[in-house]
């Protein structure tokens, strides 16, 4: 029997800048790389105060550093137990508030309790690729003034956008590309329980 090795990645930005996180082996984890991580952090700088959804949490990376730079509430969806169990730890040893959701994204999505602005960062694993479709949808039910949809994909997908999303621009890091999608609402105002 194999025996598998906990990862580790560092948070590059905010408060927590340089901290250093682990995460188990889980089948199908595959932590958002170094270059991609960056350049989505640096995209969403100045939306530093409003909700962040991280939709397929993993390694809480992307969580922990929307956290470290300002973001509240940051709401963390993972179905992985260990993943999940793990990213608690790493929150609570970091002191960051993280609303951890496991399980079922879909059965756990609920209502968004918001300020102006809502980022959601999808990353499921790329053998899923129907989660993109389902979570546009999701994201049509979120009552906010501003909500950006950023998905991370497979570069040699094109994604299909539903009715109501509206696609702002795209940005390839070799494998990997950043799609950023803006849902069109009307300027409302509405919370996530």
């Amino acid at each position: 029997m194999t025996a598998s090795l906990d990862g580790e990645v560092r948070i590059p930005r905010g408060t927590l800048r340089g901290r250093r996180i682990s995460f188990p082996a889980v089948k199908g984890l595959r932590p958002t790389s170094a270059r991609t991580l960056e350049a989505l952090l640096s995209s969403i700088q100045d939306r530093g105060d409003g909700a962040f959804i991280d939709a397929f949490a993993g390694s809480g990376v992307v969580a922990l550093s929307a956290w470290s730079m300002g973001f509240s509430p940051v709401i963390a969806f993972e179905k992985h137990a260990a993943a999940a169990a793990r990213l608690d730890q790493n929150a609570n040893r970091l002191g960051a508030s993280i609303d951890l959701r496991v399980g079922d994204i879909a059965k756990h999505w609920g209502v968004l309790t918001s300020r102006d602005c809502v980022t959601v960062f999808v990353d499921p694993p790329f053998s899923e690729p129907e989660w993109y479709a389902r979570l546009q949808k999701m994201c049509l039910q979120i009552k906010a003034d501003s909500v950006w949809l950023i998905c991370e994909h497979e570069s040699s997908i094109e994604l299909t956008l539903e009715d109501g999303i509206e696609k702002i621009h795209h940005r390839r890091y070799g494998r990997s590309t950043l799609t950023y999608l803006e849902v069109k609402c009307e300027p409302r105002h509405l919370a996530l329980a």
